[in-house]
Protein backbone atom coordinates (compact mmCIF):
# COMPACT_ATOMS: atom_id res chain seq x y z
CA UNK A 1 0.00 0.00 0.00
CA UNK A 2 1.02 3.13 -1.01
CA UNK A 3 1.53 5.91 1.60
CA UNK A 4 1.32 9.49 0.31
CA UNK A 5 2.29 12.87 1.68
CA UNK A 6 -0.23 16.03 1.21
CA UNK A 7 0.91 19.79 2.34
CA UNK A 8 -2.56 21.14 2.74
CA UNK A 9 -4.67 17.94 3.24
CA UNK A 10 -6.95 17.78 -0.16
CA UNK A 11 -4.20 16.55 -2.53
CA UNK A 12 -1.49 14.13 -2.11
CA UNK A 13 2.23 15.79 -3.21
CA UNK A 14 2.30 13.71 -6.20
CA UNK A 15 -0.91 15.53 -7.13
CA UNK A 16 -3.50 12.94 -6.34
CA UNK A 17 -6.95 13.46 -4.57
CA UNK A 18 -6.95 12.90 -0.91
CA UNK A 19 -9.99 10.10 -1.27
CA UNK A 20 -12.56 9.95 1.62
CA UNK A 21 -11.81 6.87 2.72
CA UNK A 22 -8.01 7.52 3.27
CA UNK A 23 -6.36 7.47 6.68
CA UNK A 24 -4.97 11.17 6.95
CA UNK A 25 -2.82 11.92 9.93
CA UNK A 26 -1.64 14.97 11.77
CA UNK A 27 1.24 17.28 10.32
CA UNK A 28 4.68 16.21 11.28
CA UNK A 29 7.58 16.89 10.54
CA UNK A 30 8.75 13.28 10.64
CA UNK A 31 6.51 13.02 7.17
CA UNK A 32 9.93 11.56 5.75
CA UNK A 33 9.84 8.57 7.86
CA UNK A 34 6.01 7.46 7.24
CA UNK A 35 5.90 7.74 3.45
CA UNK A 36 6.97 5.04 0.90
CA UNK A 37 5.71 7.25 -2.24
CA UNK A 38 8.60 8.36 -4.71
CA UNK A 39 6.50 10.86 -6.25
CA UNK A 40 5.76 12.58 -2.69
CA UNK A 41 8.97 12.65 -1.68
CA UNK A 42 10.71 13.75 -4.72
CA UNK A 43 7.83 16.94 -4.83
CA UNK A 44 8.40 17.69 -1.22
CA UNK A 45 12.15 17.69 -0.75
CA UNK A 46 13.51 21.25 -2.18
CA UNK A 47 11.33 22.54 0.59
CA UNK A 48 10.77 20.27 3.30
CA UNK A 49 13.77 18.00 3.39
CA UNK A 50 14.77 16.70 6.47
CA UNK A 51 17.74 17.32 7.75
CA UNK A 52 20.73 14.39 7.84
CA UNK A 53 18.76 12.36 5.76
CA UNK A 54 19.55 10.89 2.14
CA UNK A 55 16.88 12.26 -1.19
CA UNK A 56 15.84 8.85 -2.17
CA UNK A 57 16.61 8.90 -5.27
CA UNK A 58 14.21 5.95 -7.06
CA UNK A 59 10.97 3.81 -4.91
CA UNK A 60 13.48 1.05 -3.75
CA UNK A 61 15.29 3.78 -1.19
CA UNK A 62 11.94 3.61 1.15
CA UNK A 63 12.56 3.87 4.21
CA UNK A 64 14.64 6.96 3.69
CA UNK A 65 17.65 6.53 5.30
CA UNK A 66 20.32 9.06 7.17
CA UNK A 67 23.16 10.26 5.22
Amino acid sequence: MRVHVSVDGARTACGSDIPEHATVKAETVEWHLHTNCYNCAYRLWPSYAPPGYIRPANSGDFPIRRA
